[in-house]
C-alpha cells in the first residue's frame, strides 16, 4: 500500500496551495493508496476532510490519515501520529500538543504516553526546521535513539538531505518513511512509502511502523523533484525560512501571553 507520509493542506498549512480534495483526486489519479495528512501545527486540514468527505462520493480504498506536523521549540519539525480512540487522561495530554513552542523532549514523553509514534521530517535539510540542525539535535544525537522511524526521503529536500537522513535510519536500525511535503501541486506524488499491509486507520499505521517484520519501503517514482529548493535560490530560500521562524515564533508569544491573561482573570 503506498501512502504520501507528509503532506500539507490549504486548509490546515498557511503556505500550502492545494486543497485536501484537489489533493485526494490526483493522488487516486497516480495511483496512491492514502496520506498522512501533516499540516503545520493543525489538524484543520484534516477535520476539513471529515467534514466534507461523505459529499464526494466513492472514493475506493483511499485512506486519509491524521497526523501534524509539530514545530518544536529546539528540535525542528516532527511528524507526530497519534492513536485513533484517546481516552481519559490522555485527552488533556493530547489537547498540549496543540500548544505551540514545547521542547521536542516534552513532546516524546506526552507522545509515547498517549501510545502515539513520532519521527524527525527532513532531518538534514536547510534550517532551524531540521532536527540535526537544531542546537539541541548537535549536542544530543542520542535523542535520535527515542524516535519511531526517520524520514529518509523528502520531495522537497536536498538529495543530500535525503542521503544523509537514509545513511542515518540505516545506522539506527530505525524504519524509514518518504513524503512529498507537498506545499505546491506540482509536487503530489512524486514520492510514498510503500507498506506491504493494508491500511485503513492511525492503529493500523502506528502497528505497521512498530511491526519490524512489516518492512517499510520509501519509493520515488521519478527524480524530477528531488530537490525542490534548486529553483528558489539562496536569497528566496533563506527567507522563506527566517519568514517562516518569525511566524511560529509570533504564534508563540500570542498563545503563551492568552494563557497568562487566563490565568490572571481566574485568580
Amino acid at each position: 500500500m503506498k501512502i504520501d507520509m507528509h503532506c500539507h493542506t490549504a486548509e490546515g498549512s498557511i503556505d500550502a496551495r492545494v486543497g485536501i480534495v484537489d489533493y485526494v483526486t490526483e493522488l487516486i489519479n497516480k495511483g496512491v493508496d492514502g496520506m498522512l495528512v501533516t499540516d503545520h501545527n493543525s489538524y484543520k486540514g484534516y477535520e476539513h476532510w471529515q467534514r466534507i468527505k461523505d459529499e464526494l462520493g466513492d472514493i475506493g480504498h483511499f485512506t486519509v490519515l491524521k497526523g501534524i506536523e509539530y514545530d518544536t521549540r529546539n528540535g525542528g519539525h516532527i511528524i507526530i501520529i497519534l492513536p485513533d480512540t484517546i481516552k481519559g487522561a490522555d485527552v488533556m495530554k493530547a489537547r498540549l500538543i496543540g500548544i505551540r513552542g514545547l521542547s521536542v523532549v516534552h513532546l516524546e514523553k506526552i507522545v509515547h504516553s498517549i501510545g502515539g509514534i513520532l519521527g524527525p521530517a527532513h532531518p538534514y535539510d536547510t534550517g532551524y526546521y531540521a532536527f540535526m540542525n537544531t542546537h539541541f539535535g548537535k549536542l544530543h544525537p542520542e535523542f535520535l535513539e527515542k524516535f519511531d522511524f526517520i524520514e529518509s526521503y523528502n520531495s522537497v529536500a536536498k538529495h543530500s538531505a535525503n542521503e544523509s537522513a537514509h545513511e542515518l535510519a540505516l545506522r539506527l536500525d530505525k524504519p524509514q518513511t518518504a513524503g512529498t511535503d507537498t506545499h505546491r501541486p506540482e509536487v503530489i506524488g512524486t514520492s510514498w512509502t510503500e507498506f506491504p499491509c493494508s491500511i485503513r486507520c492511525n492503529d493500523d499505521l502506528i502497528d505497521a511502523i512498530k511491526d519490524p517484520t512489516r518492512a517499510k519501503r520509501p519509493s520515488v517514482p521519478y527524480e524530477l523533484f528531488t530537490n525542490m529548493h534548486r529553483d528558489r535560490g539562496r536569497i528566496v530560500e533563506h527567507l522563506g525560512i527566517a519568514g517562516y521562524w518569525l511566524y511560529n515564533r509570533a504564534e508563540v508569544l500570542y498563545h503563551g501571553f492568552g494563557r497568562f491573561r487566563h490565568r490572571k482573570a481566574r485568580n
